[in-house]
């Protein structure tokens, strides 16, 4: 007995069974495709909370979607859900070991938990799978960057470069390589063409504002001064201080201050000199925390030798405010 579907009318009903389970899944497919724009849309926009609960909807209707969890993964790493999205990257990887979109996204989420060591290993994988990917080489870069390896970073970002010179972001990464080794005229040189192939680009904006507060390498300051105490007056040299930035957290200082000499009537009258010669230093130790510490001696002609200390301590606050503590 011949089996109904090799009639005519078998045919007929096989197709149109056919037809209709393609025009139920269609509509299904897109709407998940919708849903996964959205989701993408309203976390480039900032809307965490909207876009993290459309990516549980496509992750709840398919566990395997590794779109929807490297999109839920990139959310939460933005908006500093960073265990979360570690946790996220590595399923992708489960299920795709060669996703570079992951590496990258694993890559950069643990850069910005400040874990430099291990935040190399993602990009080098990428790049082991996907030779000079620009976007692979240019996360590694900027790890080589963030952890202070100005030398490092600026041979990556001049080779990724030289390849496109026409990206805005090379010569700002640049900048701040040059920044880092306190070589403030050639990143603003670096900011300046950034500037002209993109002259809305916000970061080369604020880079070069902050550079107005950036402190040289080399530091010299010379203060003359002139004093005139009844009929008494005195002119000449008041204060010259050099510094030097060591690293990237201290700053050397050498400090000639004579302004004893110039504002006491007792050194004016007997034209004395009171010159006082320091020598130390500045520690950034964080953000937040740094301390200076100078010691040396003041000359007082016949009247002998001062030994000095001078140090102090100040602690940042996150409302601007500043506490200090010191002595000398």
């Amino acid at each position: 007995m011949k089996s109904p579907y090799f009639t005519k009318k078998g045919k007929y009903s096989l197709t149109l069974l056919t037809v209709s389970c393609l025009l139920l899944c269609i509509p299904r497919a897109i709407t998940q495709a919708d849903l996964l724009t959205e989701a993408r849309e309203l976390s480039y926009n900032g809307n965490y909370q909207e876009a993290d609960s459309l990516f549980r909807k496509l992750i709840a209707a398919d566990s395997l979607n590794t779109e929807a969890i490297l999109g839920s993964a990139y959310n939460k790493s933005w908006h500093e859900h960073r265990e979360e999205a570690l946790i996220e990257f590595g399923k992708v990887l489960k299920i795709d070991p060669k996703n570079k979109s992951a590496f990258i996204g694993l890559g950069y989420t643990l850069a910005w938990n400040k874990d430099y060591a291990n935040a190399k290993y993602p990009f080098l994988n990428a790049l082991s799978l996907y030779p000079k990917d620009p976007e692979a080489e240019k996360g590694l870069a900027y790890v080589y960057l963030w952890q202070g390896s100005p030398d490092v970073a600026l041979e990556m970002f001049a080779n990724l470069n030289k390849r496109d010179p026409s990206d805005a972001e090379y010569y700002v990464a640049l900048a701040l390589a040059h920044i880092q080794k306190y070589e403030t005229i050639e990143a603003r040189k670096l900011l300046d063409k950034a500037l002209m192939i993109d002259p809305a680009n916000t970061a080369a904006t604020d880079v070069k504002s902050s550079l107005r507060y950036a402190s040289p390498m080399v530091e010299l300051d010379i203060w003359g001064g002139y004093s005139h105490i009844n009929t008494s007056s005195r002119f000449g040299l008041r204060n010259v201080q050099i510094s030097v930035q060591v690293s990237r957290s201290l700053r050397a200082l050498l400090t000639y201050d004579n302004a004893l000499s110039l504002d006491n009537l007792f050194f004016i009258n007997k034209n004395y000199n009171a010159e006082t010669f320091m020598a130390g230093g500045i520690m950034s130790w964080n953000k937040s925390n740094i301390s200076r510490l100078q010691s040396g001696y003041r000359n007082l002609d016949a009247q002998g030798v001062q030994w000095l200390l001078s140090g102090e301590h100040s602690i940042s606050f996150n409302d601007h405010k500043i506490l200090k503590a010191g002595g000398l």
